[in-house]
């Protein structure tokens, strides 16, 4: 609400143009369009109700109430107009009111972490068992986000039936389950060991469900014969260089977004793709590093600026490379990667950008840690794309394989630019020098991407128009890339 004062000085309040009062029926979120702003929807009858109206089309019932004796007001989403009945809304909006007014909690707090818990005992776990980085990184995110009340108990406290109840909560993620249950197991046998407890529930657990074995791995990747199918789609969804959008063209309902020049390579004008529902940056970066790197997708996401040699200057003749460290591969072993054009661009393009965060090349969207999932953006490329099965960020390390392999690449090369330790393989890397690696990562981004690369080195990265229709010749390349003055160019 805002205030308005009149002539006769009486102070008068004025509504919020982005608020409509009505009374809510089970199609009430269908008779209002976006807008460029959240729309909210409230109820005459019920304070509190209300529909909440995105730009992107979604609308959502959702509730505010200010608990008795406080100044800021609670809120709290119901769930999707598309998914429940305005009745039903209408009943849950009722009873969390009533609760937030009355000071009841809406959902039970956890229990603050004991002496003697899973959670406390992580650190010391993995220093005795002398885990590795991104080991400690799994412990410490999935315990919290999958077993978020077990995991704060007393190991004592624990209980078969708890066991029981969340091994039955977690049917839905049946891998995700057992590799979570695997590790509360061994810190749990841990804490049995050291601080002399009679047993490990979860090792009793087994003697219900059988024994738990770790799930198979899947071999799963992007088919070749699918490529140009998923790159098109990937490429119609992520969004190019602000200095290609056309924010003139951009309309408040809804905000569609459209590209200045008629030969951007998937601009459709007569079916715009939604503003807002199109890839972030960071997450199109991610995923094209992840598919012409070949790299693991917990070692991409932990880059830091510091792994990366100067991007801003070279002096012609040095490969640029970024640098995976030990401490953070799997293996344990140094993984240098050189840049090819593309990787050039496309990191240049972000340190560069004013947004660039000062420590993580991919972020997450909060700028508080690396960037951790890519699900939705996988699951909307695939679905835009007509093809039939799943890709997780794992899969564009085996489609990156895939196409070495392809391109008549030897197993002891392909092992080496997966970084994989094989005995097999050791004679071998010798042979993997610098220019040998970037003359491969050359010519596999260009059976991959095809001439759509020189298209997102230009609309994606800021690079010279040439890259569009005719890239210049490879010594030509390696200068712009190594020299200091390559913007004079």
């Amino acid at each position: 609400m805002v205030t308005k004062k009149s002539t006769d000085n009486v102070i008068k309040l004025r509504k919020s143009p982005n608020s409509e009062y009505v009374n809510i029926t089970h199609t009430t979120w269908k008779d209002f369009l976006p807008r460029a702003n959240d729309t909210y929807i409230r109820d005459k009858k019920l304070s509190g109700f209300y529909i909440r109206l995105r730009p992107n089309g979604k609308s959502s019932y959702c509730i505010n109430a200010r608990p008795f004796g406080t100044r800021k007001p609670k809120h709290k989403t119901i769930g999707d107009c598309n998914v429940f009945t305005a009745k039903d809304a209408r009943e849950l909006a009722t009873d969390y009111i009533q609760r937030i007014r009355t000071g009841v909690a809406l959902t039970p707090e956890l229990p603050k972490a004991k002496a003697i818990s899973m959670e406390s005992l992580v650190d010391r776990y993995a220093v005795v068992r002398e885990l590795k980085e991104r080991t400690i990184w799994d412990y410490k995110t999935e315990l919290p986000r999958h077993m978020p009340v077990l995991s704060r108990m007393n190991i004592e406290d624990i209980t078969i039936d708890d066991v029981e109840d969340w091994w039955v909560a977690k049917d839905k993620i049946k891998s995700t389950r057992k590799r979570v249950f695997a590790t509360a197991r061994a810190i749990t046998e841990y804490a049995v060991v050291k601080y002399n407890l009679k047993h490990n529930v979860f090792k009793s657990f087994n003697r219900i469900v059988g024994q738990i074995k770790a799930p198979a791995p899947v071999e799963r990747c992007i088919e070749i014969n699918d490529m140009e199918k998923w790159i098109a789609s990937f490429v119609a969804l992520s969004r190019p260089s602000e200095a290609f959008i056309d924010k003139t063209k951009l309309t408040k309902t809804p905000q569609y977004i459209e590209v200045k020049h008629q030969h951007h390579y998937f601009n459709n004008l007569s079916h715009p793709i939604h503003y807002r529902s199109r890839i972030t940056e960071t997450q199109r970066d991610f995923i094209l590093f992840l598919l012409v790197t070949g790299k693991r997708s917990g070692e991409a996401s932990r880059l830091a600026w510091s792994d990366i040699d100067d991007l801003n200057s070279g002096d012609g003749t040095d490969i640029k490379k970024i640098t995976i460290h030990k401490e953070a591969t799997k293996n344990g072993k140094v993984d240098i990667i050189p840049m090819t054009m593309l990787t050039w661009h496309l990191l240049r393009y972000r340190y560069n950008h004013p947004n660039k965060h000062p420590k993580w090349v991919f972020p997450n969207k909060y700028g508080t840690a690396p960037i951790s999932r890519t699900t939705k953006t996988n699951t909307k490329i695939i679905k835009s794309a007509g093809l039939n099965y799943d890709v997780s960020p794992h899969d564009f390390r085996r489609t990156f394989a895939n196409h070495l392999r392809h391109y008549g690449i030897a197993e002891e090369d392909v092992a080496i630019h997966l970084n994989h330790t094989r005995t097999n393989v050791t004679a071998s890397y010798t042979k993997a020098t610098v220019e040998y690696k970037i003359n491969t990562l050359e010519k596999v981004e260009q059976l991959i991407l095809d001439h759509i690369r020189g298209w997102m080195i230009h609309y994606w990265y800021d690079g010279d128009e040439g890259w569009v229709s005719d890239p210049p010749r490879e010594e030509a390349k390696k200068i712009y890339y190594h020299a200091p003055d390559y913007d004079k160019k």
